[in-house]
């Protein structure tokens, strides 16, 4: 792929004429900016006659992580931390110059002292590409054969949606496949259409181990394949129960960043087939993108198509998808008749379901994250299409192919005679029940709360008191001076 060569080569070509002006400059002469990797090195104690002031680390410098291309010894300051095979943006620096304290020779080796630097996001590299709207989405319908608002959801969690304080970045996938091979296949397709610096895949071991590449009689630095995780990462999860995405939900809600999943729930046997498509139906809101049964929609061949499709275009398009960061233009009113329309939505699938006296608060639970994960799943779609805003059009959109995997789902014959259990979720709806009750009061005491919960999920008050202890320590409930219990 040329794009992708002539970013690389770029980057290249920029250290080598740096290092041509670094090479004629005088010694102690202020360097103009650079990028580079910064590699482990071994240098003999013979070299370093030279000491700078104040409290220095010695690294070597590459323009490329896994080969030794233009490299330099640096002296980083210790006060800032630095991590080995980074990418790192030196803004300051001076040239000095490094002679053996053994040998009468005059010639030594050319080293700098790094005044200010930055460390940057290992894709900083793909950069200057040109921008080809729903490339992703194109090239899943293309080799898969599936439809377009399927391809926009299998493509969502690569492309992502941006990461927002106080929530999280990223898009959720969880889909139901019949095997382990079917599993995996996809898997290693969607990864590799990703650059390597978003995967969850490592390379092979023989690349991360690396080896030490000598410079200089007593100076060598250490080159590897080793990739550093930024702020995208896209995991791959699989298994027999939804269980497997209780781990990366949480390590998802750590990240500072885009923590995107493709989670893979596997039929394992007829006699947990049930309680897998039971599990699907309970947990269908909870991932910006489920899809039932996705093994019916991308057989092998569509697998093997996707993965010999795949070129470095597929890694540019993706970086250059994720530097937008849509913002939402989207009046209340907007979102509050769309929330309207998801609970109806909700509640058509539910109402054959579930016993009446829990529907209600069970599809405003769902609701609620429905909401924020039909608000991800918009942005992913304004990267995709190159728009800075997610506006009611693309709302609209995001709604459709959530209907059209909702569908899927209320049609599959596998789901048609499953209940909804209510009491799998006993906890999220008494914890629903009290805050909305408390946001509405603005704080209550105790036996105003008791009068004001449902009494069909709190059999007494002992129960609403246990509850409260539970949310307390969880920092969701705080008590007053007065006594009174307040939602946070």
């Amino acid at each position: 792929n040329t794009d992708f060569l002539k970013s690389e080569r770029k980057r290249i070509n920029d250290v080598a004429g740096w290092m041509q002006i670094f090479k004629r400059v005088p010694n102690r002469a202020s360097l103009d900016e650079v990028r580079y990797y910064v590699v482990p090195i071994k240098i003999k104690a013979s070299w370093l006659t030279y000491r700078p002031e104040g409290e220095y680390i010695c690294k070597g410098l590459s323009a490329l992580r896994n080969c030794p291309i233009h490299p330099v010894i640096a002296f980083f300051p210790s006060t800032k931390k630095l991590t080995d095979y980074s990418l790192v943006r030196i803004n300051s620096s001076k040239k000095i110059i490094l002679l053996r304290s053994h040998t009468k020779s005059t010639i030594g080796e050319y080293a700098i002292i790094v005044e200010d630097w930055d460390e940057l996001d290992g894709s900083e590299i793909y950069v200057d590409v040109p921008f080809e709207r729903g490339i992703i989405s194109k090239m899943l319908m293309e080799t898969t054969n599936v439809e377009k608002s399927l391809a926009e959801s299998i493509g969502a969690p690569l492309i992502s949606s941006p990461f927002v304080l106080g929530g999280v970045g990223g898009i959720s996938l969880a889909s139901i496949l019949d095997d382990p091979d079917s599993s995996q296949g996809l898997n290693i397709a969607l990864q590799i259409m990703l650059p390597p610096e978003y995967r969850s895949f490592s390379p092979p071991k023989s690349g991360t181990s690396g080896r030490y590449m000598e410079m200089r009689d007593g100076i060598s630095i250490h080159v590897a394949e080793r990739i550093l995780t930024g702020r995208n990462y896209v995991s791959s999860v699989e298994g027999s129960s939804f269980s497997v995405m209780e781990p990366e939900k949480r390590n998802r809600a750590d990240f500072r960043g885009e923590y995107s999943i493709l989670g893979a729930m596997i039929k394992s046997s007829s006699t947990k087939m049930g309680q897998l498509y039971k599990e699907m139906l309970h947990k269908f809101f909870e991932s910006e993108v489920s899809i039932p049964n996705l093994s019916e929609q991308v057989d092998a061949d569509g697998v093997v198509n996707l993965i010999n499709s795949v070129d470095e275009d597929s890694w540019l398009q993706i970086v250059s998808m994720r530097q937008k960061t849509p913002i939402l233009s989207i009046s209340e009113r907007e979102e509050e008749h769309y929330r309207r329309k998801l609970k109806r939505d909700i509640d058509a699938v539910l109402c054959e379901r579930m016993p009446e006296p829990f529907r209600n608060i069970v599809a405003e639970i769902k609701v609620k994250d429905c909401m924020e994960n039909l608000k991800r799943e918009a942005k992913s779609l304004s990267r995709a299409e190159g728009k800075e805003k997610v506006d009611v059009y693309l709302l609209r959109h995001a709604r459709n192919n959530f209907l059209d995997r909702f569908w899927q789902l209320e049609e599959d014959e596998m789901f048609r005679d499953i209940k909804y259990d209510a009491k799998a979720e006993w906890n999220k709806i008494r914890s629903f029940n009290v805050e909305s009750f408390l946001i509405e009061v603005n704080g209550a005491t105790i036996e105003e709360l008791y009068r004001g919960v449902d009494k069909t999920v709190f059999k007494d008050i002992d129960a609403l008191k246990g509850l409260l202890k539970s949310l307390q320590r969880k920092n969701l409930v705080i008590k007053d001076a007065k006594n009174r219990y307040i939602w946070v």
